[in-house]
């Protein structure tokens, strides 16, 4: 009995730790994408804000 138990416990630690595996890939996965994401917004954020003073700026001695 003491050995089925042993074996029980080990089959249940090994499939806790595949889950943890699998679940540490998905929250890596998709902070990867979400960061890509974000940076192609800010990119594109920041071109906005540059085309905006670009045009606002034409004006002026410093630009």
């Amino acid at each position: 009995m003491g050995t089925a138990y042993r074996k029980a416990l080990s089959l249940l630690n090994l499939h806790a730790l595949q889950f943890i595996i699998v679940l540490r890939v998905i929250i890596v996965h998709f902070g990867v994408i979400l960061m890509k994401l974000m940076q192609v917004n800010l990119y594109d954020l920041l071109q906005r804000f540059y085309k905006t003073c670009e045009i606002d700026c034409k004006g002026n001695d410093f630009f």
